[in-house]
């Protein structure tokens, strides 16, 4: 199961439900062709005989508007099922249409001598919704199933990539598991732009289910636990940490930008990954033009654990054609005068912070001891 929403101001203040998308496989099987080959959504679907809905939730005057309100002004177009027929159902409707549904898995399951597993990737949403929406179908499952802690249980990290992102870890194509019909799903609301970018729970609910199936093989597992390693050492900082003293920084010498191999932090990271960084960052720029958005990297830092490793690396690189483009990598002199004074300014920074908490500590006591005289005084009357 997966759900779509729009939250309506911070993360426990509430949200508005939008689509809630269901998928249903008899059974799960590894599929024979080696892990080398493109797997498809679409092949995963007939191989399991899955079947599913999608219920788009018609909104009432007072959810679009507030829907509008936090969302740009505009109700965001769903991407239509790719597998099977969508259905509308007001908010009132939806436990009665669910449980109807989901009746007719557990019948299924029944029949097969199998019982009924809820499954969901990060089930906050779906548990929520199922708690004050449709109860009633919690009655027909024996044992739900996270996807999202289950990987983190096998690759024992504390992150998980997004749904999608372990998908294409496994070998399905980007297109493949984005891709969406132009044709708006939903009530169509007047003087809205259409806009079919917004993701379809059945779709999300179908390839969660094909993620489970993943996570059966152990090759894959393993992929999955070097990508995280990998990703463990990405820094969102354009600059190196102050603690990193053997670093060196690489840029294009006739580019404004990075090659694609290195247009990220996890991409830059996998390629320099057989020399050992131990943390690595990129520096970006803003596209240009109205109609572009996103960065794009211009240069990068990567940090070693000794002069030894970053020596290799600088000698390795430096002049180097990467990715069509030859890279310009430069020593960071971090026990000259340049880290010196980084470092002073750094503990310079730390103690005026420490001086403000201080302050503000000593305000927030003083106040409180205020307030306290006043309620004494006020008790007895003074």
């Amino acid at each position: 199961m997966d759900t779509e929403f729009v939250h309506t101001g911070g993360k426990r203040r509430g949200s508005v439900l939008l689509q809630v998308g269901l998928g249903y496989a008899p059974d799960l099987c590894l599929p024979t062709h080696p892990l080398s080959s493109r797997p498809t959504i679409k092949e995963f679907v007939q191989r399991n005989q899955v079947r599913g809905s999608t219920v788009n939730i018609t909104l009432s005057a007072e959810n679009q508007q507030l829907v509008r309100s936090f969302n740009n002004g505009k109700i965001p177009f769903r991407k239509t099922s790719e597998f099977w027929e969508e259905q509308d159902c007001g908010i009132g409707e939806l436990d009665d249409r669910m449980s109807m549904l989901v009746r007719l898995y557990k019948e299924d399951a029944s029949s097969r001598g199998r019982d009924l597993v809820l499954v969901t990737f990060a089930h906050g949403a779906e548990w929520r919704y199922l708690t004050i929406y449709f109860p009633t179908i919690a009655q027909y499952f024996t044992s739900w199933l996270d996807v999202r802690q289950l990987a983190k249980a096998d690759t024992f990290r504390s992150n998980t990539p997004p749904l999608k992102t372990c998908l294409t870890s496994y070998g399905y194509h980007w297109m493949d598991i984005t891709c969406g019909s132009s044709i708006v799903s939903g009530e169509d609301y007047e003087g809205d732009e259409r806009n079919t970018n917004a993701d379809n729970a059945g779709n999300d609910a179908c390839m969660t289910l094909a993620l489970l199936e993943c996570l059966q093989d152990p090759e894959f597992r393993q992929r999955l636990i070097n990508r995280q390693t990998i990703e463990a050492i990405v820094h969102l900082s354009e600059k190196p940490p102050w603690r990193e003293l053997f670093v060196a920084t690489f840029e294009p010498t006739d580019q404004p930008q990075l090659p694609g191999c290195l247009s990220n932090g996890y991409q830059a990271a996998r390629y320099f990954w057989e020399y050992e960084p131990i943390s690595i960052g990129l520096k970006y720029k803003a596209r240009c033009g109205d109609t572009q958005l996103g960065k794009q990297a211009e240069r990068g830092w990567v940090a070693f654990r000794s002069k030894q490793h970053l020596a290799r690396f600088v000698g390795k690189h430096h002049n180097a054609l990467v990715g069509g483009q030859t890279l310009k990598v430069t020593r960071v002199d971090r026990d000259g005068q340049e880290f010196k004074a980084e470092e002073e300014l750094r503990q310079r920074q730390m103690q005026q912070t420490q001086q403000e908490r201080k302050l503000r500590r000593d305000v927030n006591k003083a106040k409180s001891a205020d307030c306290d005289a006043m309620s004494i005084n006020n008790l007895f009357g003074s």
